[in-house]
């Protein structure tokens, strides 16, 4: 009756606590959302609703591999509620991101519009490698990587893309359409 009801409610917000609010959770979390991509995450410290830190975290899919060292999130996760994905501050001491060749050409995206909002008031990365797989000591290196980002049904609108690379330091702002013909700003 009214109290198997009421022991199943406190079991369940117990858990979600547990989950949500916990370092151990936010191990257990990571560690099976990374598993199901086929990675791993290594020194969680923190909390899933933030602000959270991540030793080192790899996923390794068919046509890309994503490396991350030293990760810090700061975000608002109760705007889920609200259909938005509001991140305050993310940042990698190092990000490495391994595509596969393919004998496939690029083809352009039916969309990029997301289903949810998305706000970025910081992102950044001390080191941002980008290359081929199986092709070391190629591709691009950028250090001191900063950005601003916005998203939504209609657009992407990036602000404040700051980089070094080996011939100096680059910038970046403009807006791209979140679909076809991806108008750009």
């Amino acid at each position: 009756g009214a109290w198997t009801i009421g022991a199943a409610a406190a079991l369940v917000l117990a858990a979600a606590f547990w989950l949500l609010a916990t370092t151990s959770g936010a191990q257990f979390v990571l560690g099976r959302a990374a598993a199901l991509a086929g990675g791993s995450v290594g020194g969680v410290e923190g909390r899933l609703v933030g602000p959270l830190a991540v030793d080192a975290a790899e996923v390794a899919l068919p046509a890309a591999r994503l490396r991350a060292k030293r990760l810090a999130l700061d975000w608002s996760p109760l705007r889920l509620l609200a259909g938005e994905v509001r991140i305050g501050q993310l940042h990698a001491a190092s990000l490495e991101i391994e595509t596969s060749p393919s004998q496939e050409p690029a083809r352009e995206p039916a969309t990029l519009a997301l289903p949810v909002r998305l706000h970025v008031e910081r992102a950044g990365a001390d080191l941002l490698r980008v290359g081929k797989r199986g092709e070391a000591g190629e591709g691009i290196e950028l250090r001191e990587v900063s950005l601003r980002l916005s998203a939504d049904h209609a657009a992407w609108i990036l602000g404040g893309a700051e980089a070094s690379t080996p011939i100096g330091r680059a910038k970046l702002a403009g807006t791209v359409g979140a679909k076809a013909p991806f108008a750009l700003d």
